[in-house]
């Protein structure tokens, strides 16, 4: 969910600003001027985030993290004064409504998945268990928000483990068929732990030393790290 989302669930007597960092520079003054400052971050902006983190801090305001990023780890954000985590439309009004009344806690999470498409591809939604998204009429359900007066901003995902060349071809016919006037196609990256499983996998394979980043991310520690690098060319054959 973009930051222009969650601001429309924001209380309409907040005064808000948007920075997007794509294109404009974040200034002290815009930091001093918040009371609270919403971060809303992917894997790719990791250290755009911490930069972000550290200088409100510095500058004695209120962090909420949230996104892609901060959902798949958390631990590397726990410096931040809330984290809202998963879907928006879920723990969103939840921190909000808990803000209001001064006992807002400083982690919202949930299991629940928000009601919307990543991919055409039904075998791709049983991969990311999506299965609430599953069995629709992508174009009829675009149709149906267009029909509200609504222009749909399309975002959709490549590189599932199921798809296959098929998957071109099915994603331009929604896109045109439907009329999605941006239409974002990005490729899956591996987060977080899914990260460190491959970089693993990769430096045992193909015997080359981890990344730090990998101890970074969190799930193994710097010691076991240092014993796969070390035994990495002894144990490529055993895969």
């Amino acid at each position: 969910m973009g930051l222009l989302t969650v601001a429309a669930m924001m209380p309409k007597s907040w005064e808000k600003r948007l920075i997007d960092m794509a294109t404009t520079t974040l200034r002290d003054q815009d930091i001093r001027w918040a009371d609270y400052v919403f971060i809303s971050a992917m894997f790719v902006q990791r250290k755009s985030v911490r930069q972000v983190i550290d200088k409100c801090k510095n500058l004695g305001t209120k962090v909420v993290a949230g996104g892609p990023l901060v959902t798949s780890v958390p631990e590397y954000y726990l410096d931040a004064d809330h984290l809202v985590l998963n879907e928006a439309e879920i723990t969103l009004p939840l921190f909000l409504s808990d803000l209001e009344k001064g006992d807002a806690e400083r982690m919202y999470r949930t299991r629940k998945q928000a009601d919307m498409s990543e991919t055409p591809g039904q075998e791709g939604l049983d991969e990311c268990n999506k299965v609430q998204n599953k069995g629709r009429d992508m174009v009829a359900c675009i149709k149906k928000i267009q029909a509200a007066g609504i222009e749909f901003q399309g975002g959709f995902i490549l590189g599932f483990d199921s798809d296959t060349t098929a998957i071109f071809e099915n994603l331009t016919r929604i896109i045109q068929q439907s009329g999605v006037v941006t239409a974002m196609i990005g490729l899956l990256n591996a987060p977080g732990r899914y990260y460190d499983r491959v970089m693993i996998y990769t430096a045992i394979t193909f015997a080359r030393p981890l990344p730090l980043e990998a101890a970074i991310l969190g799930t193994i520690s710097v010691s076991e790290l240092g014993w796969l690098s070390a035994h990495a060319g002894r144990t490529t054959n055993r895969l």
